[in-house]
């Protein structure tokens, strides 16, 4: 008698704790009822993160999961990192729900495999700017002299850029690290936060 499992299931055992597949029984003086033990196919999930980050989800690793079941992965970042998304580092049939999330899921179904968590020394400001002005809660727009303006292109874009445009003409100093004042100098965006370098 062979037992035989269906896709992504193995043979455990008989109810009567043979492993035999095929079994065969001789000697056969009455009835002999038996039934095949099946499971589903497991993997090894391991979770791992660059420098800047935690794991806390799973606890352990690497972390025994089911054929086509999510499992749980969570990160967190250290102070003074970001997070960058979770990426897959080996194996295959790996399936990351929101690879930009911290907390997310990862599902295996195709054998072992191994995710990261990336992170980077720094805060990361993003803006795919998709609307027709700047978001006041990341840019503001200084413009010492009043004379400026900026337009937007590429909105929703990965080539999405702000022109900033001043009248011919007329003398516009270039920004310089470590000078405050703003009078005089060209127009430009920055971000709300002062201690971030992520002026245009």
């Amino acid at each position: 008698v062979t037992a035989v499992p269906d896709a992504n299931y193995h043979f455990v055992d008989w109810s009567d704790a043979s492993t035999d597949n095929p079994r065969t029984d001789v000697n056969v003086m009455a009835d002999i009822n038996v039934t095949a033990n099946f499971a589903i196919d497991t993997y090894d999930l391991t979770v791992s993160t660059t420098a800047g980050g935690t794991i806390t989800v799973p606890g352990t690793s690497p972390v025994t999961v089911d054929h086509g079941v999510a499992t749980t992965i969570t990160a967190v970042a250290d102070a003074g990192y970001t997070f960058t998304g979770w990426t897959v580092v080996s194996g295959t049939g790996v399936a990351i729900a929101a690879p930009a999330s911290l907390s997310t899921t990862a599902t295996l179904t195709a054998g072992d495999a191994e995710v990261q968590a990336n992170f980077v020394l720094g805060v990361i400001y993003s803006d795919d700017f998709n609307d027709a002005t700047l978001d006041p809660a990341i840019w503001t727009f200084v413009d010492p002299l009043s004379d400026g303006g900026y337009t937007l292109s590429g909105t929703c874009t990965a080539d999405a850029l702000i022109n900033i445009s001043v009248p011919a003409g007329v003398e516009h100093q270039v920004w310089t690290d470590g000078i405050v004042a703003d009078g005089g100098r060209i127009s430009r965006t920055r971000h709300g936060q002062v201690s971030v370098d992520g002026r245009v």
